[in-house]
């Protein structure tokens, strides 16, 4: 039984599907698998999958001395269907909100479409190697 991944992409691609939610009404790229080169970061992508809420040790020593350690929550975007970006194998992406008001405008363990944009891990805040800056999320039926 061969995979079908989904990606919805804002940028000049002329695949349509009936399947797209509403609220968006994106162009769509279905293929076997989905390769994405995370070397522009101007393409929104809207994404399906189950957000979770995890804890990780932060300031001082995050994680060296977890009695004196902060813990610090972040919300995490399980992918529906995995993506390979950059040759990885990508099947979950923290969360970062474009605005503080999104953070808890949701439920951890529903399932969310989210669109946003792709980026690149690269602070120890940062808890998996690609990132989505969400800009809308919206309840999958």
């Amino acid at each position: 039984m061969k995979k079908i991944i989904v990606i919805f992409i804002f940028a000049n691609f002329s695949l349509f599907s009936q399947e797209a939610p509403s609220p968006f009404a994106p162009n769509v790229i279905s293929s076997e698998s989905i390769i994405l080169k995370l070397y522009e970061y101007s393409n929104t992508i809207i994404l399906k999958g189950k957000i979770e809420l995890r804890e990780f040790y932060g300031p001082p020593n995050y994680g060296e001395n977890p009695k004196t350690d902060k813990k610090e929550s972040y919300y995490f975007l399980l992918l529906d269907k995995s993506l390979i970006i950059n040759s990885k194998n990508i099947k979950e992406l923290q969360i970062i909100f474009a605005t503080q008001k999104d953070a808890g405008n949701f439920m951890a363990g529903e399932r969310y479409y989210i669109k946003g944009k792709l980026f690149l891990a690269i602070t120890g805040h940062h808890h998996s190697p690609v990132l989505i800056l969400a800009d809308y999320l919206i309840l999958a039926e």
